[in-house]
């Protein structure tokens, strides 16, 4: 569980000592952890300064929690050739961008569980973005940029018919 002030599972990179996480602590995901956490459960809202996952291998964050904000702008950063899902019931509002230069994000794992903060999407290129979703009809409000990829699939949906995408993407010249 990635929990609050509870549980050492965590490397602190000053001392590589065993740690704690603490709202609003930098945050990384990388292979060393896939090894034995690629599941990583959210019990509650959680309020990280920053999220980056550079990993070629795959992680899902899961569980009712998501992440919140502190009035700061944290980012979601992904990197490394690995998947990221995100499939957390609690809608995610962290107000920092969600940057995307390599491998795959997923919102949703099948269901109606997973979602994006509300800021821009950077899309590298060779990157991509696949929305997941079981979704009748599914918003995407984030502005996109970058050359990457966008993906719709879902069991319920049929393909991009059922997503509608609201933001302002000028600067997007992905697939």
């Amino acid at each position: 569980d990635w929990d609050i002030g509870t549980t050492s599972n965590w490397i602190n990179q000053g001392t590589t000592q065993p740690d704690a996480y603490y709202d609003p602590d930098s945050v990384l995901f990388d292979d060393g952890g896939a090894a034995f956490a690629p599941v990583v459960n959210l019990p509650g809202l959680l309020k990280p300064g920053s999220i980056t996952v550079s990993s070629s291998s795959n992680y899902t964050f899961s569980g009712p929690g998501g992440f919140g904000n502190l009035g700061v702008a944290a980012t979601l950063t992904k990197d490394g050739a690995g998947t990221l899902v995100l499939a957390t019931t609690t809608t995610n509002n962290y107000l920092g961008a969600t940057i995307l230069s390599n491998g795959t994000i997923q919102v949703g794992a099948g269901g109606t569980a997973g979602s994006l903060g509300p800021s821009p999407v950077s899309i590298g290129a060779g990157a991509t973005l696949r929305y997941f979703r079981s979704d009748a009809a599914y918003t995407v409000p984030n502005t996109l940029s970058g050359s990457g990829q966008q993906v719709f699939q879902g069991p319920g949906a049929t393909g991009q018919g059922a997503y509608v995408i609201s933001g302002l993407n000028t600067n997007f010249v992905g697939a």
